[in-house]
Order: C-alpha cells, then sequence, then structure tokens
C-alpha cells in the first residue's frame, strides 16, 4: 500500500467585532475541515489550522477567540493594535501561514459560509 501524502490545510481570517458569530464560525470551520479530511482519510494525512486577525475590536471578541484558542490548539489568533481594515489584516494573516499547502480565506462574518471549503 502507498504511503500516504501529508497535505497541511488552512482556514484565514481577520475580524472586527464578531463576538455574536466567532464562535459559529470556529464552528463551521472545525465542521468543515473534518468533513474534508473525512473523504481524504485513505490517501493524506492532513493537519489543519484556524488562523484570525482581530482588527482592534471594541466589543468582546477577543476574549471569545482567547477562550477558543484555550479549548483548540490549532487556532492562532494574531491581535493587532489598530484597526488595519480587511484586507490588509488578511494580508498579515496570510504572511504567517505561508508554509500551508492550502489556504482558504473567508470571511469571519460567516458572509462567505465555511462550508464553500468542502
Amino acid at each position: 500500500m502507498p504511503s500516504k501524502k501529508s497535505i497541511s490545510i488552512t482556514i484565514a481570517t481577520s475580524c472586527f467585532n464578531e463576538q455574536g458569530n466567532i464562535k459559529e464560525f470556529h464552528t463551521r470551520c472545525k465542521n468543515s475541515i473534518a468533513h474534508i479530511r473525512n473523504n481524504l482519510e485513505n490517501s493524506h494525512d492532513i493537519t489543519s489550522s484556524i488562523v484570525i486577525a482581530d482588527n482592534s475590536s471594541t466589543d468582546g471578541t477577543l476574549f471569545v477567540l482567547k477562550e477558543i484558542c484555550q479549548d483548540d490548539a490549532s487556532v492562532r489568533v494574531l491581535q493587532n493594535l489598530m484597526n488595519y481594515g480587511p484586507e490588509v489584516s488578511l494580508m498579515n494573516v496570510l504572511e504567517q501561514v505561508s508554509d500551508s499547502d492550502i489556504v482558504f480565506t473567508l470571511c469571519s462574518d460567516l458572509q462567505d459560509p465555511p462550508e464553500m471549503a468542502i
């Protein structure tokens, strides 16, 4: 039997004041990654991560993100000292994930559902 290929998948996003839905975003991303993993488990060893840049949110988004990180080691959060806007913030995230084989960029407000990755 041939050996499995290793592949790394990252979901990258930025957020601003997403306290109300960032947990759902995280859950749906994890479910989408699990779906991909299940479909490729016979041929690939998959590692995954979620990287989120917080654009200096003024609500409790950063607190929720820290809670998510405590429960899920595959999540990394970048804390911006000011709001750079979604495009620049996402570019900062992409610099952090350049070693990933596949990167999905999504809107953390669920405008683009994480299920698009599958």
